[in-house]
């Protein structure tokens, strides 16, 4: 797990399973300065971060990282970015966090069940300094 903050105190857990990709996410968050950053490679390493350990699913260490908002990709090995989307809004105490998707897929049906689901917003990679932007809002 990588971590960086700045002085900004809005945390944004990034998961994504490409190093390319998760690099590029950083650098373009950590140059609003507006921005902690939490990154991951994996669902399952993200549901580490916010206490939702297979072992202890009632953890009382829940989001102790204080997670502000969730990004990640949709499609990854293993756990993908829409089953990390379930597991978030199923648990009350983080199904107020944002979760936004994102994806090189602009396929309709994968963004309407996304957000019938409870994604904030879909956004298509590659990112762009406008996404971000749109981050903040």
């Amino acid at each position: 797990m990588e971590e960086s903050s700045p002085i900004s105190c809005f945390h944004v857990l990034v998961v994504d399973d490409c190093p390319i990709d998760r690099k590029i996410i950083e650098k373009l968050l950590l140059k609003n300065d507006m921005f902690k950053v939490t990154i991951v490679d994996s669902g399952k390493r993200a549901m580490e971060v916010l206490g939702l350990n297979e072992e202890k699913p009632k953890s009382p260490n829940v989001n102790e990282f204080k997670i502000d908002k969730i990004l990640t990709d949709y499609c990854m090995h293993g756990m993908n970015g829409y089953d990390l989307l379930k597991v978030v809004k199923e648990h009350d105490c983080l199904k107020f966090v944002p979760v936004v998707i994102m994806s090189s897929e602009n396929n309709p049906q994968i963004i309407t069940r996304c957000h019938a689901t409870g994604a904030k917003d879909f956004i298509l990679k590659p990112l762009r300094i406008s996404d971000i932007q749109r981050l903040r809002n």
